[in-house]
C-alpha cells in the first residue's frame, strides 16, 4: 500500500498521459531515418526531400495541442506516394530516383498536398465556428419564436413579466 500512495504523490512530477517525450521520438525518427537510408537509399533519398514541408510543420508549430504535424505530414506522404510506388515498381536505383525527383509533377502532387493540410489545419477552425455561430443563430431565433408562441397561449406570466390589470 506505501508504494501505491508513494507513486501518487511521484505523479504530478511525471509527464501527462499521453504525451510523449521529444527526445525519444527524435531517436526512434533518427533510428528509422538511418535503417531506411541503410537498406533503401533510393527511398530515403526521395522521403528525405519529399517530406520537407512536414519536417517544416513540425518546427514550426510546436504546440502539442494541435494537429498540423499530422494533417500535413499525412497528406504530404499520400501526395509523395505515387512517386514512391513508381520508385519501387520501376527498379528502385539512383537514376530512377533521380529521374523521380527531376519531374515537376512529383513536387506539384508531394508540396501540393502538403498545402492543403495547412490550409485545413489554418482555414478549418474557421469554417467550424462561421457554421456553429449560424447554427446557434437558428436555435436562438427559434427559440424567441418558441417563447413568443408561449406568452401568447398561456400570458405574460410566462416570460416572468408581470400580468396586466385589466
Amino acid at each position: 500500500m506505501a508504494k501505491s500512495s508513494d507513486k501518487a504523490g511521484d505523479a504530478p512530477a511525471t509527464a501527462p498521459a499521453g504525451r510523449k517525450n521529444p527526445a525519444g521520438l527524435l531517436l526512434s525518427l533518427m533510428i528509422g531515418i538511418l535503417s531506411a537510408a541503410f537498406f533503401a537509399l533510393p527511398t530515403a533519398l526521395l522521403l528525405a526531400t519529399g517530406m520537407v514541408p512536414t519536417l517544416v510543420a513540425w518546427i514550426v508549430d510546436r504546440n502539442r495541442d494541435s494537429h498540423a504535424l499530422m494533417s500535413v505530414g499525412s497528406l504530404n506522404l499520400a501526395g509523395l506516394l505515387p512517386s514512391l510506388l513508381a520508385l519501387w515498381t520501376d527498379g528502385h536505383s539512383f537514376r530512377i530516383a533521380t529521374r523521380i525527383m527531376s519531374d515537376p509533377y512529383t513536387w506539384l502532387f508531394a508540396f501540393g498536398a502538403a498545402g492543403v493540410g495547412w490550409a485545413l489545419v489554418l482555414g478549418l477552425p474557421k469554417v467550424v465556428e462561421t457554421a456553429m455561430t449560424f447554427r446557434n443563430e437558428a436555435e436562438i431565433a427559434r427559440l424567441k419564436n418558441r417563447q413568443a408562441a408561449l406568452v401568447e397561449e398561456w400570458g405574460p406570466e410566462v416570460a416572468g413579466k408581470p400580468a396586466v390589470a385589466e
